[in-house]
């Protein structure tokens, strides 16, 4: 249905339309695990783009996407020379119109295994996502940033429920769980062998060494 619904706006709307049509495709065929097929759309949208002249389209959407499928593919160079030219650094203040860059850029940093600089860069996130009030963000920021903070010590539930949660708020183990989940599914879909966060049965969990 959406690849008929996208020859109908082909035919009849705006290339400024296309362009929106064609990243939700490349966002489903990402899903569907097609990258190839996701990045052959990503291209489309970037030829439109540059023919329409909207690099605050490439600079905000494409190309944090962009680096994700190259990671997700495996192919961490092409993702690494995004980052470099990006002009984007962990020492920054995020912008949220810049938010999928700066977090493309931390999952870049974390394969890199530049923890300093992908927990600089948390940390600025995690002030962020607290200014916006996006609960949900903010509570993962907070138990990556004390998994990453030491990589190989295991952290048990109850730890991460301090390090992510106000002392009047009360979560059982499996909220803490399905955070994790979260987690692993956000970097898996950049980089599927990630295996970074480790699981300790009855114990906790702990972020790799690197």
């Amino acid at each position: 249905h959406l690849n008929s619904s996208i020859e109908l706006v082909r035919e009849y709307w705006s290339d400024e339309i296309l362009v929106n049509a064609y990243l939700n495709l490349a966002q489903v065929k990402q899903a569907q695990g097609d990258l190839d097929a996701a990045l052959d759309f990503v291209d489309q949208v970037i030829q439109i783009s540059d023919k329409l002249n909207l690099p605050q389209v490439v600079a905000t959407g494409l190309a944090p996407l962009q680096a994700r499928l190259w990671m997700a593919q495996g192919n961490l160079e092409a993702a690494e020379l995004w980052a470099e030219g990006s002009g984007l650094s962990a020492d920054d203040d995020p912008s949220l119109l810049r938010l999928s860059e700066y977090g493309a850029l931390a999952r870049v940093l974390i394969a890199q295994g530049k923890l300093d600089n992908a927990m600089r860069l948390l940390e600025r996130l995690l002030l962020m996502a607290e200014g916006a009030g996006w609960m949900t963000d903010l509570v993962e920021f907070l138990i990556l940033q004390a998994l990453a903070a030491r990589p190989g010590v295991v952290k048990t539930r109850d730890a991460l429920m301090d390090a992510a949660y106000d002392d009047q708020v009360y979560v059982d183990d499996r909220t803490i769980d399905s955070h994790i989940k979260r987690l692993r599914k956000k970097f898996k879909e950049v980089d599927g062998d990630f295996d970074v966060i480790e699981t300790l049965y009855g114990v906790g969990y702990r972020f790799k060494e690197a």
